[in-house]
Order: structure tokens, then sequence, then C-alpha cells
């Protein structure tokens, strides 16, 4: 059966047989309305009942995860004080970055 959503499209499916050990493969197009990730299934029907395949379309972008604050405790005044946070890339693209800070602060 075709899947429920309209992103998906495949041709009409035409009914055919496989042998024990044989396989098929059925093209499935993805044609997104707006840029996001969509998950949908494909229904395949068999003599024996019927079960359900996913199908998934992602998006590639560029995401980071920074800490939302970095708390340097009581510092010193006219003294350097360092901490250490961790940076992760969580999107699907690498990525570069280049990080910006104002007095005092330095990067």
């Amino acid at each position: 059966k075709l899947p429920p959503s309209k992103e998906f499209d495949m041709p009409y499916p035409e009914a055919f047989k496989l042998a024990a050990g044989m396989k098929k493969s059925i093209p499935i197009s993805f044609r997104p309305s707006k840029y996001e990730p969509r998950v949908d299934r494909v229904e395949i029907l068999t003599k024996g009942g019927s079960f359900f395949v996913t199908v998934k379309a992602v998006v590639k972008d560029i995401a980071l995860s920074v800490p939302h604050f970095v708390d340097f405790g009581l510092c010193p005044t006219n003294e350097l004080t360092r901490r250490e946070i961790e940076v992760h890339n969580t999107g699907t693209l690498k990525t570069k970055m280049i990080w910006h800070a104002k007095p005092p602060f330095a990067v």
C-alpha cells in the first residue's frame, strides 16, 4: 500500500511473488513540502497477513551543544581564572566554529 503522507511517493504497487531467499527492490521517493524530517510507513500485504516498513527522511543541519552557563566561582581580582567547557556537534553536518568574547573575558 502507498504511504499515507503525500511526501513519500512510490509507483503504484503491482502484486508480485517472491520465492524463499529472493529479494525485490521497491523505489520510494521523498518530495518534501517543508524542510523538516518525516517518518511514515509502507504496508506490505501478504497471504499470511500484513506488516509495516518504516520509511524515514532526515534533513541535514548544523547544531552545536554548549553549556547554558559557566560558573567561575569566586575569582580574585586581577587574577586569571580558567574553565574548560565541552562543545558537541549534535548536527548531521561537519561544522567549523569561531569563538568571540567581550572583555574582560577571552577565549
